[in-house]
């Protein structure tokens, strides 16, 4: 993670140091116009402040959401979700629409449209560079807490940045260069700071039961170890970090697919048999049930179940995998404003939709825009074929100019396509590479020929606008509907649909559904929306030797190995000027077609992206109502939190810069986990985190009977209100004033269940 956060390195603060200590208004000076899902509080804070912490406050709750006292979830794989940048095998979606039902400031009845990837995507960015290490990582590699709590010493991460890999883990003979998920923090030493030093918790110690079956000789899965994923997963090929903790929670809900063939170690109920235990799944509770091999129950009260939580996060992340990643997509085209916070979302669009650098896994942007670019083509050929569909005679497209004008397209498509593809045969080719996608999917790639594709592209739609004038509304409404076509129970009608339909219902049906509606097709101005691809194609064709010097320069690299300085000059060079974009360039005409509503292409964009019946909403709205209700309210809801005595020091790529706040949790919370209020343990510096091998114990001994009310039991279904309070410390590590690495470096905890604050610690 080079920037922690976009907005901590590009989008946030001016050059100049600020030393801020700013206590923020409290929650009962709100009004009720406040957004119920924000914290409001923050509102306060000078902006450029206010950015370095909403920034950061998100991924700061889901840890601190993750400990035992509070919704007692094992946080390496619940992190793993959101800031991998591509995590094939679990991810929830960013960005979904919830029913307020008078609950945490709601109004019952009112929609409210969630936007986690304005927090999310610069981690995203930040995270590349595990995918970036080899093109056969196939996006498995998972994020540790100690990549974002920082545990290690500064070397650690700085090494990071230079060498674009952590260093926790090798190959079975100790390769650090080569890791396949063994010897988990073998070698490291904790950082001197003995405030660092005891966020060495982030790894083993969340999550129910995780101390007790650590006790009981189980300490996560085994290297390369991801079958017990629920979400579409295979072996990992090449270098990974996948091993113990990563799939913890998915290891213990699924433990009949926790065998050999997803590693080198035992099923887990080889693991316990020993201690006269086993689990098994609960699917009807999403827990996991403990007895001993008898078959009696062993937790207090004969409590049947443990774990529903963390295991219903995963079961959910695994299932909405693939609407996530489409949906990934919705965060950065909603935030792609001309402004310097919107030209981080649009640098990292770009990097996916139009990449001029390989971006390994992240480019089904492209290979979307591609499909759809080069079937409107084809559709148009055959709409002017009138021997074969003589209903258009009418609409003048079989016009002899304009016929060759599209078969040149087609003709420069071809070139391209067989350039960067290595072989092209029509719009079906760029579907290809996204079932199976290859290196070298590049728009340097794709232009690095004398076709002019986007150019003829452009000449093409303008030639189409001109023909359309003439047409009246019943012609305009027949071209439009029938070019997109729509289902009609199940059955495509159209060109397009006839098309994509039956693919895109395989991969997502409820998109499939929704989009090919017939109402919500006539709903689109399609004419519009193709000014808008052509407008598009101009600002490529008119950027291409921008685009080649780009693809010159950083060919043969990784995006995710990009430092901010070269992400800050590629978008300069696609018209990016400080968050002013230049007239008429790719940054320019994207975010207009995307956020500004005098855009041609606006409307239709917000139909399909951004409203609330828009098919990327709909795709994930009802699924996502339980993830809501359960977990993410949790994180989110503004009445949960408040953020206060927030102070910052220096800015953000200054080296050494901190900030700090203080966050009290109100929410819901673990009511069968005892607190360890006794002393802070002491922790060696030689400590491993990752609890490995048969020796592996918690810090502080204790019986079964300790642990388990240390750790708690953690289902969801039992959770009441708790007051918990945490001061955070964050900080850049970093000794690069390019690469900006900021880790979490202090939390102290506190209980305010008896109304005054009492310290309490983890015993690891």
């Amino acid at each position: 993670m080079r920037k922690l956060l976009s907005a901590l390195g590009v989008l946030s603060l001016a050059s100049t140091p600020v030393t801020t200590i700013i206590s923020c208004k409290p929650k009962a000076n709100s009004t009720n116009n406040n957004d119920p899902f924000e914290d409001n509080e923050l509102n306060n804070l000078p902006v450029q402040i206010r950015r370095m912490v909403t920034n950061t406050d998100f991924i700061t709750k889901l840890i601190l959401l993750g400990r035992h006292e509070n919704l007692n979830y094992n946080i390496n794989e619940i992190l793993s979700m959101y800031i991998t940048p591509v995590s094939t095998a679990q991810w929830l979606p960013f960005s979904y629409s919830v029913t307020g039902d008078g609950t945490h400031g709601t109004v019952k009845g009112k929609q409210y449209a969630i936007d986690l990837g304005k927090y999310i995507n610069g981690f995203l960015d930040n995270m590349t560079n595990l995918r970036a290490i080899d093109a056969s990582y196939n996006g498995y590699g998972g994020t540790y807490a100690s990549y974002v709590m920082g545990m290690y010493g500064d070397d650690f991460y700085r090494n990071f940045i230079k060498n674009k890999m952590f260093s926790d883990f090798s190959d079975k003979n100790g390769d650090v260069t080569k890791p396949l998920g063994y010897n988990a923090g073998a070698g490291l030493q904790l950082s001197d700071d003995i405030n660092r030093r005891n966020l060495a918790w982030g790894i083993q110690d969340t999550g129910a039961l995780t101390n007790y079956l650590l006790n009981n000789g189980f300490h996560g899965g085994n290297p390369q170890g991801i079958g017990a994923s629920p979400g579409p997963s295979s072996a990992p090929k090449g270098t990974t970090n996948y091993d113990g903790y990563l799939f913890y929670n998915s290891h213990l809900f699924n433990p009949d697919k926790n065998s050999a063939t997803i590693g080198d170690g035992q099923k887990i109920n080889d693991i316990l048999k020993p201690q006269n235990l086993k689990v098994a799944q609960d699917s009807k509770n999403y827990g996991v049930t403990l007895t001993d091999l008898s078959g009696n129950y062993v937790l207090p009260e004969n409590q049947p179940y443990f774990g529903s939580m963390q295991s219903f996060i995963t079961q959910q992340g695994g299932s909405l995998n693939r609407a996530s990643k489409i949906n990934q997509y919705l965060s950065l085209v909603k935030n792609f404003t001309e402004s310097v916070t919107g030209a981080t979302y649009g640098t990292t669009l770009i990097s996916q939709m139009f990449p001029m650098v390989e971006n390994t896994q992240s480019h089904e942007g492209f290979l979307l825009f591609g499909m759809f670019a080069a079937a409107v083509g084809e559709v148009l050929k055959e709409m002017g074929d009138i021997n074969k569909y003589p209903q258009y005679k009418d609409l003048g497209l079989s016009d002899s100019s304009f016929q060759t004008t599209v078969q040149n397209y087609l003709d420069a498509m071809k070139t391209a396509g067989t350039k960067m593809m290595g072989s092209y045969n029509d719009s079906t080719s760029w579907v290809t590479q996204l079932l199976s996608p290859s290196v070298g999917i590049t728009i340097p790639k794709f232009m690095d020929n004398n076709a002019d594709v986007f150019g003829k592209l452009n000449l093409l739609i303008n030639q189409l606008k001109t023909i359309s004038q003439g047409w009246n509304q019943t012609q305009q409404d027949k071209f439009s509907l029938d070019l997109i076509g729509y289902q009609e129970n199940g059955t495509p009608k159209g060109f397009l649909a006839t098309k994509f339909y039956n693919l895109i219902s395989l991969v997502q049906p409820t998109l499939a559904s929704s989009f090919f509606n017939k109402d919500f097709v006539a709903s689109l101005n399609v004419l519009k929306l193709l000014s808008g691809l052509g407008t598009t194609a101009k600002a490529l064709s008119d950027s291409k030797d921008q685009i080649l010097a780009l693809g010159k320069k950083f060919d043969g690299q990784q995006y995710g190995q990009l430092s901010n300085t070269d992400r800050m000059y590629i978008a300069s060079q696609l018209g990016n000027d400080n968050g002013k974009y230049q007239p008429g360039s790719l940054f320019k005409v994207l975010s207009d077609s995307f956020t500004n509503p005098q855009a041609d292409a606006y409307d239709a964009m917000a139909k399909i992206f951004y409203n609330s019946n828009a098919p990327f909403q709909t795709m994930v709205g009802d699924q996502m109502k339980d993830v809501h209700d359960k977990f993410l309210v949790n994180a989110i809801a503004n009445d949960n939190w408040n953020i206060s005595n927030v102070k910052v020091k220096g800015d953000s790529s200054a080296i050494g810069s901190t900030m700090s706040y203080t966050m009290d949790y109100t929410g819901l919370g673990d009511p069968t986990v005892s607190l360890y209020k006794k002393a802070q343990p002491k922790i060696g510096d030689d400590f491993n985190p990752y609890q490995q091998g048969s020796t592996a114990k918690p810090l502080v001994a204790g019986s079964n009977e300790d642990y388990i009310k240390y750790d708690g039991l953690g289902n969801f279904q039992d959770y009441q209100k708790v007051h918990h309070r945490y001061e955070v410390t964050w900080k850049n590590i970093s000794d690069s004033p390019d690469n900006p690495y900021w880790v979490i470096v202090g939390i102290n905890n506190f209980d305010l269940a008896s109304g005054k604050p009492e310290q309490f610690y983890n015993i690891y």
